[in-house]
């Protein structure tokens, strides 16, 4: 990806258990504002663990997915994201997923634990 970007990526692991601990929030929030700013584009492998509500995504199942960052409000506390799966006909809660919306930075660094993201 980096042979034929004017961008170079790196990716952001976040530990299994360390997701939603303060010093990965702040760096997520660092990194999506400052890439934001650039045009630069940010990618989230999250982890909707079994019990988690996040935009639409069936409660009683773990479901790996990725989403793209794409702007964010109130200094990067809230990002906005956008679900490739929103809306979609061929994955089945797609239905009910928003293909655009946002969610504050400490969810989105709960669902990175055990995964994280490439900026």
């Amino acid at each position: 990806m980096n042979a034929h970007s004017k961008f170079s990526y790196t990716a952001y692991p976040t530990p299994y258990g360390h997701g939603g601990h303060s010093a990965h929030i702040d760096a997520l929030v660092i990194r999506t504002v400052d890439d934001i700013n650039q045009n630069k584009p940010l990618l989230s492998n999250i982890w909707k663990k079994a019990g988690l509500d996040f935009n639409a995504m069936p409660k009683g199942r773990d479901i790996f997915h990725w989403i793209e960052i794409y702007g964010y409000m109130e200094y990067g506390r809230a990002i906005h994201f956008a679900d490739p799966a929103g809306k979609s006909a061929y994955v089945r809660w797609g239905k009910w997923a928003e293909p655009y919306s946002y969610t504050g930075a400490s969810k989105l660094s709960e669902l990175h634990a055990g995964r994280g993201y490439i900026a």
